[in-house]
Formats: C-alpha cells, structure tokens, sequence
C-alpha cells in the first residue's frame, strides 16, 4: 500500500481500517474485539495501547492481573500486596511461605551452616569431603 508517497506493507487488519476511514494511531496496536485474529471487520477492531491490549485479552497475563484475591483469599490491597521477581504474592502468603522455608533449613554437624534438609548430605560430602554424618 502506498502511503505518503511510500510503499508499506501493512496487515490486514490496519488496512481494513484504513478503508473504513479510521485513521491509525501512532503507537497504538489494533485489538479484535471478537477475539478471531484473521477478522478484517472494522466493526470487531478498535486501537489500544500495547498494554491495553494485552489486559483485554484472555491470556496469562490478563488473567492474574484480573485477580483480586489470592489463592488463600487474601485480598490484594496497596497495603498487602508484595510484588517482587515472584510476581504479585500477598504479604500474609509471602511471610508464610518464607517461615516454612526457614524451617526445613538445619545447621550443618560440622561447620554449623545452615542447610536445607535435602541438600545436607551433599553438603556433607562436597565441602566436609566425608559420605555422610560422624564418618
């Protein structure tokens, strides 16, 4: 398609609004409505941000963001919402899943570091050099 004295290809569906007369919006991303990908009806299509768009649709990431509660029913509030690199954890959650972490964690016979149950044994014998407990 030629557009200001250029050549560009363009997708299906921005061409389909460029006919209807709809002027596209720098930055912004087309959303289908009707959420068929291949639909040209500029009825079904509408100009979001990128952001916006994804919220809007039915994936992953718009789903959890949709949430109001946790898993346990805890409510996500400014005050007790923890976003972090696990994503979004609710504070009660969080301190919760931190103690039980801190519970399974023993010091080591030897040196007195504290390891996690499970890796004690390699502990053992990568840093005490010995195959296990009083050897």
């Amino acid at each position: 398609m030629k557009i200001d004295g250029r050549w560009r290809t363009l997708a299906a569906h921005r061409v389909s609004l460029l006919i209807a007369g709809v002027e596209l919006i720098p930055g912004r991303v087309v959303d289908h409505i009707c959420r068929v990908r291949r639909c040209v009806n500029p009825e079904h299509l509408r100009q979001l941000t990128n952001r916006d768009n994804i919220l809007a649709g039915v994936g992953a990431t718009a789903i959890n963001a949709r949430k109001t509660h946790c898993k346990r029913g805890h409510e996500y509030t400014p005050e007790n919402t923890y976003q972090g690199n696990r994503g979004r954890e609710c504070r009660e959650c969080r301190a919760n899943r931190i103690k039980a972490r801190s519970r399974l964690r023993r010091p080591c016979p030897e040196c007195g570091v504290e390891i996690s149950a499970n890796h004690m044994s390699k502990h053992i014998k990568l840093i005490h050099g010995k195959s296990r407990v009083g050897s």
